[in-house]
């Protein structure tokens, strides 16, 4: 059994610190502009929750592609519907996932103007322990403040306004 402690949610920003606002299409793509600071002045940066990232990762074809992987996508959701600040994994239904989260498949690939952002939620998964944790309580901070390059962003960007 695995067990993974899930994270708080992540802010969006681009690679360039620049925050990402809620529903915005990603810088490059043919419809964004790449400016976003009204949204982002109103509602601030957009955030991802744990759970949309694991949806995220069930959607890879490596779930689909045989009925053991339908199965563990199956026991994945119902364990993160049921999850009480951990999610408790079979171990070869974990593998699957940290699979999925270390190597997704070209189709659910992350964007890279976003991918550092998630690596909270991929080290959660990858780093799961055999250990049931004791209680339900909020998860600590995967990347410490002082080594995330967000965070400084966050506090410079405050002392302009």
């Amino acid at each position: 059994m695995k067990y993974i402690t899930i994270p708080e949610p992540v802010e969006l920003y681009r690679l360039t610190g620049e925050p990402v606002a809620p529903d915005a299409t990603p810088p490059g793509d043919d419809e964004s502009d790449g400016d976003d600071t009204d949204a982002v002045a109103q509602v601030g940066p957009a955030k991802i929750e744990f759970p949309y990232f694991v949806l995220g990762r069930l959607a890879d074809p490596k779930f689909g592609a045989s009925m053991p992987g339908v199965l563990a996508a199956v026991e994945i959701k119902s364990q993160l519907d049921d999850a009480n600040g951990f999610l408790a994994l079979e171990n070869e239904h974990w593998a699957r996932l940290k699979d999925a989260t270390e190597t997704p498949s070209p189709q659910v690939a992350y964007h890279p103007q976003i991918a550092h952002c998630l690596l909270p939620f991929m080290q959660a998964i990858c780093n799961a322990s055999d250990k049931k944790p004791r209680r339900a309580a909020s998860a600590p901070k995967v990347v410490p403040a002082s080594k995330n390059p967000r965070a400084r962003v966050r506090r410079s960007s405050r002392k302009k306004r």
